[in-house]
């Protein structure tokens, strides 16, 4: 499911990249949520904080996108 989750955000990002459409990046934005939402839920029990860190998660992937290295996996990066 791992390998998966990150495939689509590799073929997302790379579609935005090609295309510039903003849908695509939206749900690029809603697979990486549905990747750190377990993650953060496993270590963290107050949701408001919860909702800090994943917001805090989501701009830094935001702001780091131009880096992003095709040829790596996106899970790793």
């Amino acid at each position: 499911m791992k390998g998966r989750k990150g495939q689509d955000c590799e073929e997302l990002i790379a579609k935005y990249r090609r295309d510039g459409r903003p849908e695509d990046y939206e749900l690029f934005l809603r697979k990486v949520d549905s990747m750190v939402e377990p993650m953060i839920r496993s270590k963290v029990q107050d949701e408001n904080v919860r909702a800090d860190l994943k917001q805090e998660i989501l701009m830094s992937v935001h702001k780091s996108l131009p880096t992003y290295d095709e040829s790596r996996s996106f899970y790793n990066w």
